[in-house]
């Protein structure tokens, strides 16, 4: 694989990384005061999420577990999302 391929592949995962937190954090917005839950794949990795607010109670990605406190800001909650990519 060439330079350029693999530039054209981390721009489109990085990508579907931006897409995922957008879509996460679209959905923690349409749930205030509500529990959510999102299981999906991002750029190959399965991924499940069961949040209330910024709060990640169960957050895994392809197993390993990268839940978070509660309450944390929302540029935290989006670093947080973006942590295993």
């Amino acid at each position: 694989m060439d330079t350029l391929q693999k530039l054209k592949l981390y721009l489109n995962e990085s990508r579907e990384v931006d897409n995922f937190i957008k879509e996460i954090n679209k959905l923690r917005n349409s749930n205030k005061n509500k529990w959510y839950t999102w299981t999906g794949s991002v750029d190959g990795k399965e991924i499940k999420i069961k949040g209330y607010g910024t709060w990640l109670q169960v957050y895994t990605v392809e197993g390993i577990d990268y839940s978070g406190n509660q309450d944390i800001k929302v540029k935290e909650f989006r670093s947080v999302l973006a942590e295993p990519f």
